[in-house]
């Protein structure tokens, strides 16, 4: 019998939003905003922290505090949680993020604007990936899966909500459709 000592666990949920208009509104942004900022975006757009009244984002600012605290109970944290910092990321063609994690938030989370099938992923890091490496390299390994695997892998669903620990280590796989941009937007809620 095997016995789980930890887990971590990952929160999903398709929302109803209205996608086109964020869409619109996430591209009219970077308009205006050209330059943005450059944290671990590798090629690609980041926006600045959102701040001020964003009314096409506020019901998306809601349903990330909604599900936040409802994820954070379901792990027994009392704490109220807001968000603390949104931004939107617009990746073309080759587009990546490399790995790293959010120090100080207790959660993260990403929510996708736009579909894109099996192509940029994101991509979580099993925090013993050191050690498994060593231990039990991929040729030891018949089939991988939550116990042996170095990564798990999230694809980019349109307008699914993920959240997750902000310690967890992650990143996201390069946009490889040349006719198409990635758009999604990133959080902190602590």
């Amino acid at each position: 019998m095997i016995s789980d000592i930890f887990k971590i666990g990952v929160f999903h949920k398709v929302l109803n939003l209205d996608t086109k208009k964020i869409e619109k509104y996430c591209l009219k942004l970077k308009k205006e905003e050209e330059s943005g900022r450059n944290i671990s975006n590798v090629g690609g757009w980041q926006s600045e922290n959102l701040q001020g009244k964003h009314l096409v984002l506020n019901e998306l600012f809601e349903e990330i505090e909604h599900y936040g605290n409802d994820f954070a109970k379901s792990l027994n944290i009392k704490t109220s949680l807001k968000l603390s910092n949104i931004w939107i990321n617009i990746n073309q063609y080759k587009d990546w993020n490399m790995l790293h994690n959010h120090p100080g938030a207790t959660f993260s989370g990403v929510y996708y604007v736009n579909e894109f099938e099996n192509n940029g992923s994101l991509n979580f890091s099993n925090g013993y990936a050191d050690v498994l490496q060593c231990i039990w390299p991929d040729y030891k390994i018949e089939k991988f899966n939550e116990y042996n695997s170095l990564w798990r892998k999230t694809p980019p669903i349109k307008n699914n909500l993920i959240i997750f620990p902000a310690f967890l280590n992650h990143f996201v796989s390069p946009n490889m459709n040349k006719n198409k941009k990635r758009i999604s937007i990133s959080f902190n809620i602590m």
